[in-house]
């Protein structure tokens, strides 16, 4: 597991550093970590950068902290990706749920 926490996502030499000290072709498993609370432009912004890297899933962190989940929609829609994990608490792994189709359109439609 990579955690790229305190990186600039825009800094492209960080993520092409990145692709030199890890195989991403062989045996792996790559998930973007997107937070809910930030703005869509800058999701996609993310995306764009680590899209150098095979991204297989999206881990969606802060779901408690948002009351709207378009970006999230719209990251899976245009990426084609699909979401493994959505964090909705502070105590990772124990509030870190395995996304599946219908808890994800309940999140998205307010269903409780």
């Amino acid at each position: 597991m990579i955690d790229t926490a305190g990186r600039n996502f825009r800094n492209q030499q960080y993520v092409e550093d990145l692709k030199k000290v890890v195989d991403f072709e062989h045996d792996m498993e790559t998930y973007l970590v997107l937070a809910l609370t930030a703005k869509q432009k800058d999701m996609i912004d993310i995306y764009k950068q680590f899209s150098l890297i095979k991204i297989n899933k999206f881990i969606f962190t802060k779901a408690d902290e948002t009351s709207t989940y378009g970006a999230m929609l719209h990251m899976m829609k245009t990426s084609h990706i699909g979401v493994a994990y959505i964090t909705n608490g502070q105590n990772v792994p124990d509030d870190m749920i395995s996304a599946n189709r219908e808890q994800v359109t309940n999140l998205i439609l307010g269903v409780e």
